[in-house]
C-alpha cells in the first residue's frame, strides 16, 4: 500500500507527473503514474468519474487509462511529490525548467550566447 510505505514507491518521472498541473492533480485527486504521446495512466479515487477523466484528457491531450487507488493512498503520493523546503517539489523543478528554457530562448534570438 502506498500508505504504509510512500517513500519506497518506484520513482515516477517527473515529466509524467507534472504532465498534470498540480492545482488539477490536488482537485481531482489524480496522480499521473505514466505517459506515451497518446496515453496517460493516471491514478483516482473513482474509475468511472467521467467529469474527471474528461478533464484530465483535456488537460493532457492524451487517452486517459485510470487506475483506482485508495482517496487516502493518492493524498499522500500528492503530499510527498509536492514536496516542502526540505524536498523536492517535482512541480517546481518544472516550472523552472520552462522558465529557464525560455530565458535561453530570449537570449538566443537576442543573439546573447
Amino acid at each position: 500500500m502506498l500508505s504504509e510505505k510512500p517513500f519506497e514507491m518506484p520513482l515516477i518521472p517527473p515529466s509524467v507527473v507534472t504532465l498534470v498541473p498540480y492545482e488539477v492533480a490536488r482537485r481531482l485527486s489524480a496522480v499521473a503514474v505514466s505517459a506515451t504521446a497518446q496515453e496517460i495512466t493516471v491514478l483516482v479515487p473513482n474509475t468511472s468519474d467521467e467529469r474527471v477523466l474528461s478533464e484530465l484528457q483535456t488537460v493532457t491531450s492524451r487517452w486517459v487509462t485510470p487506475v483506482q487507488a485508495p482517496q487516502e493512498e493518492i493524498e499522500l503520493l500528492l503530499d510527498h511529490m509536492s514536496g516542502s523546503l526540505n524536498e523536492d517539489d517535482l512541480w517546481l523543478q518544472a516550472r523552472h525548467i520552462a522558465a529557464l528554457s525560455r530565458l535561453v530562448d530570449h537570449a538566443v534570438n537576442e543573439g546573447q550566447v
